[in-house]
């Protein structure tokens, strides 16, 4: 009899401390919200505008640590611009977790697959496009197997 009832305990407090976890998951996600459907939106037209980007334009769509990362910062930026050439991406996927995104895109060919990382950033911060707070934080491609 003792036996069962501390079995019993032992499922009661197992299953408390279950909940709690899922509970601090859930906080931790953003409160289970989805994301909305403008931060999906925006995100793919700050993809976009980079891909298509022939100029120094490009350059405004990185946050400053993809600019110091990438370039060496912006100066080095749209120096290198004059040899940047347009392109247009397909994206396959877009996972928004506010206030990060990712994104999965190939290059129209169908050569290229690009993983882009993007934050949002806060009010009064530059951007790339204006009213949308997204900037680009990294670009990683590999050949398309």
């Amino acid at each position: 009899m003792v036996w069962l009832r501390e079995r019993w305990v032992l499922w009661v407090v197992g299953a408390l401390a279950a909940l709690g976890f899922m509970a601090i998951g859930y906080v931790a996600r953003g409160s289970g919200t989805p994301p909305r459907r403008t931060d999906v939106q925006q995100v793919r037209a700050v993809v976009n505008a980079f891909a298509n980007a022939s100029d120094a334009r490009a350059c405004d769509f990185l946050t400053n640590e993809a600019l110091d990362g990438i370039y060496g910062g912006k100066r080095r930026c749209i120096k290198r611009s004059r040899k940047f050439q347009a392109g247009s991406v397909r994206i396959s996927r877009v996972v928004v977790s506010v206030p990060t995104a990712s994104v999965r895109a190939t290059g129209l060919d169908g050569k290229v697959l690009f993983t882009v990382k993007l934050q949002r950033q806060s009010r009064g911060c530059r951007g790339g496009i204006p009213g949308n707070p997204w900037l680009i934080s990294s670009v990683r491609s590999a050949p398309n197997v």
